[in-house]
């Protein structure tokens, strides 16, 4: 009598699970070196896009020369788009640029950065040369976003942990230098002219920092030798050598043609051509689908509370000079605080995955839209005064960092897929962040002009 042996997808699946669970790559001899250079690269890859997105009402007042015009909603709306729009075209970009090495796309990423911030700096008078700048740090940000996550699988997926804890940094670090300057009084030109050296320090953390460990091809045959016995003791493995033994002999074809023993999704035959790429991205989203609508959908939501509600719930007071209180004086300063606040939750988040692991990911994204109920009611009745709204957008940081740093570590650590297809899914997961923060400019746009006219 012939056993039905359970389907591939089903024990991928659990093997998945069990995998993410238990079997953590050992670390390699470079990884604290390495955890440092991506936390450097975060870190600078996100800094300039914070600042700008911080600097907003700062922008939009050297557009107009009027302070009174500052806090126009419509042309805050423009800065935001021209700071994302680009992000979408940037994600795109990243599929096609697969094929191109990582060391010319950072290089790319790091000029295109430069030429932004020196847009900025010596034309942000001028609205229509400044805002093709700020698209350029933005499509930056997002192309070297897509281009490093994706480079961490060439290491171990842990090191996606380091990368994250310096998007986080970014943030804090951005929006206090921002302040900072703004107390300081200095123009927005000399605000991002002084940033333009970190590009040096940007390529230095990617070319002389990141040393490779020894190949996962070498570690994985130890850690395979070490549970063989288990494995042959397994009932499938005794029903079903030689189905196994097809899926190992496919599991060692790249398309990237780096030789590395992957693993495969199955389900094709052996000796089956490899898939066309509309096949292979099709694929790569019937993988990664769920966890890529979760992100979106936080995102989308964490950009409407930090844009229009955090704007609509505070109206400063008729006189912020002079001697001012201390709640006055963030009453004055509150958009700017809350967007710290923001960012403070967000490092505490993103710096968490080596203390707890998160795979529940949707839960992430139901408390993050309790929370845009929430703040639409501070915004729309002005019920609360500065101070719970500082520890409400922290809690909104929370959610947002937590969701991107565990979605991009269960997609790096997920079995099912190759390594030669982490990277479009982990482009498939980016993309829907931009998606979501675009269709958030969309949203705030009609709770600006229509809900809170």
């Amino acid at each position: 009598m012939e056993v039905e042996e359970p389907s591939q997808v089903t024990r991928s699946r659990a093997d998945s699970e069990s995998d993410n669970e238990d079997n953590e790559e050992p670390a390699g001899p470079h990884h604290l070196r390495n955890m440092a250079a991506f936390f450097i690269l975060g870190t600078i890859n996100n800094l300039f896009y914070v600042v700008v997105n911080s600097g907003n009402q700062v922008i939009v007042q050297n557009f107009t020369g009027e302070h009174t015009n500052a806090r126009d909603m419509s042309l805050q709306m423009v800065v935001m788009w021209a700071n994302i729009g680009l992000g979408i075209v940037a994600r795109g970009a990243s599929f096609v640029f697969e094929g191109i090495s990582f060391n010319t796309r950072v290089i790319v990423c790091g000029l295109i950065s430069l030429l932004g911030l020196f847009g900025i700096g010596t034309l942000g008078e001028y609205p229509e040369m400044c805002i093709p700048a700020i698209a350029c740090i933005g499509f930056a940000c997002t192309l070297g976003e897509s281009t490093l996550v994706a480079y961490v699988r060439k290491h171990q997926p842990a090191l996606v942990g380091g990368w994250s804890s310096g998007t986080g940094v970014a943030g804090v670090l951005g929006t206090s230098l921002f302040i900072a300057f703004k107390a300081m009084k200095l123009s927005v030109s000399a605000i991002f002219l002084l940033q333009t050296p970190l590009i040096l320090l940007y390529y230095f953390a990617f070319f002389w920092m990141i040393k490779p460990d020894p190949k996962p091809s070498a570690l994985s045959a130890h850690r395979g030798s070490v549970t063989q016995g288990e494995r042959d003791s397994s009932p499938y493995r005794l029903m079903n050598c030689a189905s196994e033994s097809s899926v190992t002999k496919r599991s060692r074809r790249s398309w990237a043609g780096d030789g590395d023993v992957e693993a495969h999704d199955g389900g094709a035959g052996a000796g089956a051509a490899a898939p066309s790429p509309s096949g292979r991205y099709m694929e790569c989203l019937r993988l990664v689908w769920w966890i890529a609508l979760q992100i979106g959908l936080v995102y989308l939501l964490e950009y409407v509370i930090q844009t229009v509600f955090a704007l609509q719930a505070n109206t400063a007071p008729n006189n912020c000079d002079g001697h001012l209180t201390v709640t006055e004086w963030f009453e004055c300063n509150a958009y700017e605080t809350l967007s710290w606040c923001y960012q403070v939750g967000v490092l505490i988040s993103r710096s968490s995955l080596s203390i707890v692991k998160i795979k529940r990911v949707g839960v992430l994204t139901f408390l993050q839209f309790i929370l845009s109920i929430v703040w639409f009611f501070i915004a729309w009745k002005h019920i609360v005064g500065v101070w719970p709204q500082f520890a409400l957008m922290i809690c909104v940081g929370l959610m947002g960092g937590a969701s991107y740093v565990n979605c991009f570590y269960v997609i790096l650590k997920d079995k099912r897929i190759s390594k030669e297809n982490k990277e479009p899914c982990v482009n498939i997961a980016a993309l829907a962040i931009n998606i979501g923060v675009l269709a958030s400019c969309g949203i705030s746009t009609f709770f600006a002009e229509i809900v809170f006219k």
